[in-house]
Protein backbone atom coordinates (compact mmCIF):
# COMPACT_ATOMS: atom_id res chain seq x y z
CA UNK A 1 0.00 0.00 0.00
CA UNK A 2 1.23 3.47 -0.91
CA UNK A 3 0.28 4.96 2.46
CA UNK A 4 2.55 2.46 4.22
CA UNK A 5 5.52 3.56 2.09
CA UNK A 6 5.41 7.29 2.89
CA UNK A 7 8.12 8.72 5.13
CA UNK A 8 8.60 11.86 7.18
CA UNK A 9 10.82 13.27 4.44
CA UNK A 10 7.99 12.99 1.94
CA UNK A 11 5.79 15.52 3.73
CA UNK A 12 7.93 17.52 6.20
CA UNK A 13 8.22 21.28 5.75
CA UNK A 14 11.69 22.12 4.44
CA UNK A 15 11.03 25.83 3.84
CA UNK A 16 11.78 27.22 7.28
CA UNK A 17 12.39 30.55 8.97
CA UNK A 18 15.36 30.39 11.34
CA UNK A 19 16.18 32.24 14.55
CA UNK A 20 18.48 35.21 14.16
CA UNK A 21 19.56 37.07 17.31
CA UNK A 22 20.02 40.26 15.28
CA UNK A 23 16.41 40.12 14.11
CA UNK A 24 14.55 39.28 17.32
CA UNK A 25 11.59 41.54 16.65
CA UNK A 26 10.95 39.70 13.37
CA UNK A 27 11.44 36.33 15.12
CA UNK A 28 8.81 37.27 17.69
CA UNK A 29 6.48 38.27 14.86
CA UNK A 30 7.02 34.89 13.15
CA UNK A 31 6.23 33.01 16.36
CA UNK A 32 3.11 35.12 16.95
CA UNK A 33 1.84 34.62 13.41
CA UNK A 34 2.51 30.86 13.28
CA UNK A 35 1.50 30.34 16.92
CA UNK A 36 4.77 28.58 17.75
CA UNK A 37 7.52 29.14 20.31
CA UNK A 38 10.42 27.30 18.66
CA UNK A 39 12.64 28.37 15.76
CA UNK A 40 15.52 26.22 14.43
CA UNK A 41 19.04 27.59 14.18
CA UNK A 42 20.81 27.48 10.82
CA UNK A 43 23.44 24.74 10.37
CA UNK A 44 23.08 23.20 13.81
CA UNK A 45 21.03 20.79 15.86
CA UNK A 46 19.76 23.52 18.16
CA UNK A 47 16.69 25.69 18.35
CA UNK A 48 15.60 28.91 20.01
CA UNK A 49 12.69 28.53 22.42
CA UNK A 50 10.65 31.58 23.33
CA UNK A 51 9.55 31.81 26.97
CA UNK A 52 8.27 34.92 28.78
CA UNK A 53 9.20 37.08 25.81
CA UNK A 54 12.82 35.85 25.64
CA UNK A 55 14.56 33.34 23.36
CA UNK A 56 16.78 30.64 24.86
CA UNK A 57 19.08 28.42 22.78
CA UNK A 58 18.53 24.71 23.45
CA UNK A 59 19.77 21.45 21.92
CA UNK A 60 17.23 19.41 19.99
CA UNK A 61 16.43 16.26 22.00
CA UNK A 62 15.65 12.87 20.52
CA UNK A 63 12.11 13.08 21.93
CA UNK A 64 11.50 16.17 19.76
CA UNK A 65 13.22 14.98 16.58
CA UNK A 66 12.70 12.39 13.90
CA UNK A 67 14.72 10.90 11.05
CA UNK A 68 13.37 11.78 7.57
CA UNK A 69 13.30 8.09 6.61
CA UNK A 70 10.88 7.07 9.36
CA UNK A 71 7.55 5.80 8.01
CA UNK A 72 4.53 7.99 8.65
CA UNK A 73 2.68 5.07 10.21
CA UNK A 74 5.52 4.23 12.60
CA UNK A 75 4.17 3.88 16.16
CA UNK A 76 7.09 5.81 17.69
CA UNK A 77 6.43 8.71 15.33
CA UNK A 78 2.79 8.80 16.39
CA UNK A 79 3.77 8.99 20.06
CA UNK A 80 6.42 11.65 19.46
CA UNK A 81 4.14 13.85 17.39
CA UNK A 82 1.32 13.64 19.90
CA UNK A 83 3.49 14.28 22.96
CA UNK A 84 5.99 16.85 21.64
CA UNK A 85 5.54 20.56 22.54
CA UNK A 86 3.17 22.24 20.07
CA UNK A 87 3.05 18.89 18.23
CA UNK A 88 6.07 19.80 16.14
CA UNK A 89 9.10 17.60 15.48
CA UNK A 90 12.48 18.70 14.12
CA UNK A 91 13.72 16.59 11.21
CA UNK A 92 17.17 15.24 12.03
CA UNK A 93 19.16 14.71 8.85
CA UNK A 94 22.73 13.89 9.80
CA UNK A 95 22.93 15.95 12.96
CA UNK A 96 21.34 19.18 11.81
CA UNK A 97 17.77 20.38 11.42
CA UNK A 98 16.66 20.00 7.79
CA UNK A 99 12.94 20.54 8.32
CA UNK A 100 10.01 20.38 10.70
CA UNK A 101 7.00 18.10 10.85
CA UNK A 102 3.61 19.46 11.90
CA UNK A 103 0.32 17.60 12.23
CA UNK A 104 -0.97 19.78 9.38
CA UNK A 105 1.70 18.32 7.07
CA UNK A 106 -0.40 15.14 6.96
CA UNK A 107 -2.82 17.10 4.74
CA UNK A 108 -0.28 17.27 1.93
CA UNK A 109 -0.86 15.87 -1.53
CA UNK A 110 1.53 12.95 -1.00
CA UNK A 111 -0.73 11.60 1.76
CA UNK A 112 -3.95 12.38 -0.09
CA UNK A 113 -2.74 10.74 -3.31
CA UNK A 114 -1.49 7.65 -1.47
CA UNK A 115 -4.89 7.14 0.18
CA UNK A 116 -6.67 7.78 -3.13
CA UNK A 117 -4.53 5.13 -4.83
CA UNK A 118 -5.00 2.58 -2.05
CA UNK A 119 -8.73 3.23 -1.87
CA UNK A 120 -9.18 2.69 -5.61
CA UNK A 121 -7.27 -0.59 -5.35
CA UNK A 122 -9.49 -1.59 -2.43
CA UNK A 123 -12.68 -0.80 -4.35
CA UNK A 124 -11.53 -2.77 -7.40
CA UNK A 125 -10.50 -5.67 -5.18
CA UNK A 126 -13.86 -5.74 -3.40
CA UNK A 127 -15.68 -5.86 -6.75
CA UNK A 128 -13.33 -8.62 -7.89
CA UNK A 129 -14.01 -10.58 -4.72
CA UNK A 130 -17.78 -10.27 -5.10
CA UNK A 131 -17.58 -11.33 -8.74
CA UNK A 132 -15.52 -14.36 -7.73
CA UNK A 133 -18.48 -15.22 -5.51
CA UNK A 134 -20.88 -14.77 -8.46
CA UNK A 135 -22.54 -11.63 -7.08
CA UNK A 136 -24.48 -9.72 -9.75
CA UNK A 137 -26.09 -6.30 -10.22
CA UNK A 138 -29.45 -7.93 -9.53
CA UNK A 139 -28.16 -9.18 -6.17
CA UNK A 140 -27.26 -5.61 -5.14
CA UNK A 141 -30.62 -4.22 -6.27
CA UNK A 142 -32.43 -7.02 -4.43
CA UNK A 143 -30.42 -6.20 -1.32
CA UNK A 144 -31.48 -2.57 -1.54
CA UNK A 145 -35.13 -3.54 -1.90
CA UNK A 146 -34.98 -5.69 1.24
CA UNK A 147 -33.15 -2.98 3.21
CA UNK A 148 -35.84 -0.46 2.21
CA UNK A 149 -38.48 -2.38 4.15
CA UNK A 150 -41.55 -0.23 4.76
CA UNK A 151 -39.53 2.99 4.35
CA UNK A 152 -40.64 4.26 7.75
CA UNK A 153 -37.21 4.76 9.27
CA UNK A 154 -34.50 7.10 7.99
CA UNK A 155 -32.21 4.24 6.96
CA UNK A 156 -35.07 2.48 5.19
CA UNK A 157 -35.89 5.65 3.25
CA UNK A 158 -32.26 5.94 2.18
CA UNK A 159 -32.21 2.40 0.85
CA UNK A 160 -35.62 2.91 -0.73
CA UNK A 161 -34.25 5.84 -2.72
CA UNK A 162 -31.23 3.80 -3.77
CA UNK A 163 -33.48 0.93 -4.84
CA UNK A 164 -35.78 3.22 -6.83
CA UNK A 165 -32.82 4.68 -8.70
CA UNK A 166 -31.19 1.40 -9.70
CA UNK A 167 -34.50 -0.39 -10.28
CA UNK A 168 -35.58 2.35 -12.67
CA UNK A 169 -32.39 1.81 -14.67
CA UNK A 170 -33.03 -1.92 -14.84
CA UNK A 171 -36.61 -1.37 -15.98
CA UNK A 172 -35.74 1.35 -18.46
CA UNK A 173 -32.65 -0.08 -20.13
CA UNK A 174 -32.83 -3.71 -19.15
CA UNK A 175 -29.40 -3.56 -17.53
CA UNK A 176 -27.12 -1.30 -15.52
CA UNK A 177 -24.47 0.10 -17.85
CA UNK A 178 -20.78 -0.62 -17.46
CA UNK A 179 -18.94 -3.64 -16.06
CA UNK A 180 -20.73 -5.71 -13.37
CA UNK A 181 -20.99 -3.94 -9.99
CA UNK A 182 -19.21 -0.86 -11.37
CA UNK A 183 -22.19 1.46 -10.92
CA UNK A 184 -22.51 0.83 -7.18
CA UNK A 185 -20.75 2.93 -4.58
CA UNK A 186 -18.22 1.52 -2.16
CA UNK A 187 -20.73 1.94 0.67
CA UNK A 188 -23.22 -0.25 -1.22
CA UNK A 189 -20.64 -2.98 -1.71
CA UNK A 190 -19.44 -2.89 1.89
CA UNK A 191 -22.96 -2.99 3.34
CA UNK A 192 -23.98 -5.83 1.04
CA UNK A 193 -20.81 -7.82 1.77
CA UNK A 194 -21.36 -7.55 5.53
CA UNK A 195 -25.08 -8.42 5.40
CA UNK A 196 -26.81 -11.70 6.18
CA UNK A 197 -28.28 -11.53 2.66
CA UNK A 198 -24.81 -12.12 1.22
CA UNK A 199 -23.95 -14.63 3.92
CA UNK A 200 -21.47 -12.06 5.26
CA UNK A 201 -19.08 -12.63 2.37
CA UNK A 202 -16.74 -9.91 3.66
CA UNK A 203 -17.22 -9.14 7.33
CA UNK A 204 -16.39 -5.59 8.48
CA UNK A 205 -17.72 -5.76 12.02
CA UNK A 206 -14.91 -3.95 13.85
CA UNK A 207 -16.01 -0.90 15.86
CA UNK A 208 -13.59 1.87 16.90
CA UNK A 209 -14.08 4.73 19.36
CA UNK A 210 -12.99 8.09 17.93
CA UNK A 211 -12.38 11.44 19.59
CA UNK A 212 -16.08 12.33 19.50
CA UNK A 213 -16.61 9.61 22.11
CA UNK A 214 -18.74 7.52 19.75
CA UNK A 215 -18.12 4.06 18.34
CA UNK A 216 -17.83 3.99 14.55
CA UNK A 217 -18.09 0.80 12.54
CA UNK A 218 -15.42 -0.11 10.00
CA UNK A 219 -17.69 0.53 7.02
CA UNK A 220 -18.42 4.13 8.01
CA UNK A 221 -14.73 4.70 8.81
CA UNK A 222 -13.58 3.40 5.42
CA UNK A 223 -16.26 5.36 3.59
CA UNK A 224 -15.40 8.63 5.36
CA UNK A 225 -11.70 8.12 4.68
CA UNK A 226 -12.49 7.50 1.02
CA UNK A 227 -14.69 10.57 0.70
CA UNK A 228 -12.24 12.82 2.56
CA UNK A 229 -9.35 11.72 0.33
CA UNK A 230 -11.29 11.96 -2.93
CA UNK A 231 -12.42 15.52 -2.17
CA UNK A 232 -9.27 16.72 -0.43
CA UNK A 233 -7.04 19.58 -1.56
CA UNK A 234 -3.44 20.30 -0.64
CA UNK A 235 -4.23 23.28 1.58
CA UNK A 236 -2.44 22.69 4.86
CA UNK A 237 -3.39 26.07 6.30
CA UNK A 238 -7.15 25.78 5.69
CA UNK A 239 -9.84 23.27 6.57
CA UNK A 240 -10.22 21.17 3.47
CA UNK A 241 -10.22 17.44 2.81
CA UNK A 242 -8.44 15.44 5.50
CA UNK A 243 -8.71 18.29 8.04
CA UNK A 244 -5.81 17.23 10.26
CA UNK A 245 -4.73 20.02 12.59
CA UNK A 246 -5.09 18.89 16.22
CA UNK A 247 -3.99 15.99 18.41
CA UNK A 248 -7.47 14.48 18.23
CA UNK A 249 -7.41 14.80 14.43
CA UNK A 250 -4.14 12.89 14.07
CA UNK A 251 -5.19 10.22 16.59
CA UNK A 252 -8.43 9.65 14.66
CA UNK A 253 -6.49 9.64 11.38
CA UNK A 254 -4.20 6.86 12.58
CA UNK A 255 -7.17 4.86 13.83
CA UNK A 256 -9.00 5.22 10.52
CA UNK A 257 -5.93 4.34 8.47
CA UNK A 258 -5.25 1.24 10.57
CA UNK A 259 -8.85 0.06 10.14
CA UNK A 260 -8.57 0.55 6.39
CA UNK A 261 -5.22 -1.25 6.21
CA UNK A 262 -6.56 -4.14 8.29
CA UNK A 263 -9.53 -4.80 6.02
CA UNK A 264 -7.60 -4.20 2.82
CA UNK A 265 -5.11 -6.88 3.84
CA UNK A 266 -7.91 -9.27 4.84
CA UNK A 267 -9.58 -8.71 1.47
CA UNK A 268 -6.39 -9.38 -0.50
CA UNK A 269 -5.86 -12.66 1.38
CA UNK A 270 -9.45 -13.76 0.76
CA UNK A 271 -9.02 -13.13 -2.97
CA UNK A 272 -5.72 -15.00 -3.15
CA UNK A 273 -7.08 -18.09 -1.42
CA UNK A 274 -10.41 -18.14 -3.29
CA UNK A 275 -10.86 -21.34 -5.33
CA UNK A 276 -11.86 -19.47 -8.49
CA UNK A 277 -8.81 -17.21 -8.26
CA UNK A 278 -6.48 -20.14 -7.63
CA UNK A 279 -7.99 -22.03 -10.56
CA UNK A 280 -7.56 -19.04 -12.89
CA UNK A 281 -3.93 -18.55 -11.86
CA UNK A 282 -3.25 -22.29 -12.23
CA UNK A 283 -4.68 -22.40 -15.77
CA UNK A 284 -2.69 -19.31 -16.77
CA UNK A 285 0.49 -20.80 -15.31
CA UNK A 286 -0.11 -24.12 -17.07
CA UNK A 287 -0.50 -22.43 -20.45
CA UNK A 288 2.73 -20.48 -19.93
CA UNK A 289 4.65 -23.62 -18.99
CA UNK A 290 3.42 -25.36 -22.14
CA UNK A 291 4.74 -22.48 -24.25
CA UNK A 292 8.06 -22.56 -22.38
CA UNK A 293 8.35 -26.27 -23.18
CA UNK A 294 8.44 -25.49 -26.90
CA UNK A 295 10.12 -22.08 -26.80
CA UNK A 296 12.87 -22.64 -24.21
CA UNK A 297 14.59 -20.47 -22.97
CA UNK A 298 13.29 -17.34 -24.78
CA UNK A 299 9.75 -17.71 -23.44
CA UNK A 300 10.99 -17.61 -19.83
CA UNK A 301 12.49 -14.15 -20.35
CA UNK A 302 9.26 -13.02 -22.06
CA UNK A 303 6.99 -14.11 -19.22
CA UNK A 304 9.24 -12.84 -16.43
CA UNK A 305 10.20 -9.46 -17.85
Amino acid sequence: MKIKELTVGDIASCSMLYYDASQEIACHAVCDYLQIDNLPIIGSFEYAERSNGEFEIKPVKSANSVNPYVRLLDLDLQDKLINSPHNVLFVDDGGFVSGVLHISDFNRNRVIQAIQHDMLVFERSLRQFLLLNRVSNDDLVGFMKQKAGNREKREERYWGNQYDFFDSILKGKGRISGPPLQSFMLSHLLDYSNSSISGKLFKTSLSVCLSDGKNHDARSIINKLRNDAMHAKDLIDKHHGLDLYSVNDIIDFYKRINVFIKYNEILQVQILKHDSHIRAVSLDNESKLKIIQFQYPNAIDYFLK
